[in-house]
């Protein structure tokens, strides 16, 4: 309890609930359950609940478990997509569980695919094994061509004879590997054509609702205590204490002060006046009677003597 003086009044302040309906007065606070970066879920030294302010007073760390529950999950990879190719239709992508700080992997189909940009890129490269390189002429599919002829000239057919479209990819340059050498009696002789394909780059989206696994970790535990508010102090009047055998004349306790005793109140003009008259008559009454009796018993004296003078006369 507060107690303090304010003027002639006495302020009395106690720590009481603001409302009948205040929070309890202990709270269980649990964190989630984690299995690394534990310090950021150790519990605050304060939190608010429904209105009300709580402190800390203890906290624990338990082991716990977690079970799985759905989420939404997606993710956007990218492809370099050659001529006729398409993204495939799931994936599996990471999800990471931000709060128990673990992560795992999960199927889910594809949503969209966005367009980026579209360009030639040259590593277009595949081998080329020449039959007959001795023969006046060999046969590419079904087409003829003479053994004078340089390979390089010959990039259409060799683009038509791997079944590609001319649109998205090119034949720049054949180049011999090696020397001629003989196979089944055959003199064949091997070369590498260089070229550039056409890539269309894109993002597949990929996503869905997926279940995070199960997971045993560890969990803090906080139990807090409610702060209650101090309320504005309640005016009470003073009172003076009464004095109870010995205790009269001790020092006030804190919660009792002497009251001063009560002002004389002041007389008006009227009772002032009749006041001073009365002092003065007094006064004035006092002197003759005073006088008076002086004169008298000069007058006695006075007498006395003559008397006493008269029979002395007479004695003589």
């Amino acid at each position: 309890m507060n107690v303090k003086k304010t003027g002639g009044i006495i302020m009395i302040g106690m720590l009481v609930p603001a409302l009948l309906g205040a929070g309890p007065a202990r709270i269980t606070w649990e964190s989630p359950v984690f299995v690394n970066g534990g310090e950021r879920h150790r519990p605050a030294g304060e939190l608010n609940r429904d209105g009300e302010r709580y402190r800390l007073i203890s906290t624990r760390i338990r082991e716990a478990k977690k079970g799985g529950v759905p989420t939404y999950a997606s993710a956007g990879i990218s492809y370099a997509l050659e001529d006729g190719q398409e993204p495939p239709g799931t994936a599996v992508i990471s999800v990471k569980d931000e709060t128990a700080g673990t992560e795992f992997e999960r199927e889910v189909p594809l949503l969209e695919i966005r367009e980026k940009q579209t360009g030639w890129r040259d590593d277009f490269v595949f081998p080329v094994t020449v039959s007959g390189y001795d023969a006046e002429s060999f046969f590419l599919g079904e087409k003829e061509i003479p053994a004078g002829k340089p390979l390089s000239d010959c990039g259409a057919e060799l683009i038509a004879y791997l079944g590609l479209s001319a649109e998205s990819y090119r034949v720049d340059a054949v180049d011999w590997d090696g020397e001629p050498f003989e196979r089944d009696g055959i003199l064949c002789r091997n070369a590498t054509a260089r070229g550039a394909k056409l890539i269309r780059n894109v993002e597949a989206v990929y996503g869905g609702q997926v279940l995070t696994p199960e997971i045993r970790g560890k969990q803090y535990i906080g139990i807090y205590e409610r702060i209650a508010p101090e309320t504005e102090p309640e005016p009470v009047s003073e009172t003076p204490s009464e004095p109870r055998g010995s205790e009269v004349g001790t020092e006030p306790t804190a919660y009792e002060e002497p009251v001063p005793a009560a002002p004389i109140p002041r007389p008006g003009l009227a009772e002032r006046l009749m006041e001073w008259l009365t002092r003065r008559l007094t006064v004035v009454t006092f002197g003759a009677a005073f006088i008076l009796l002086m004169s008298g018993t000069l007058l006695l004296l006075v007498s006395a003597g003559k008397k006493k003078n008269i029979s002395s006369r007479a004695r003589e």
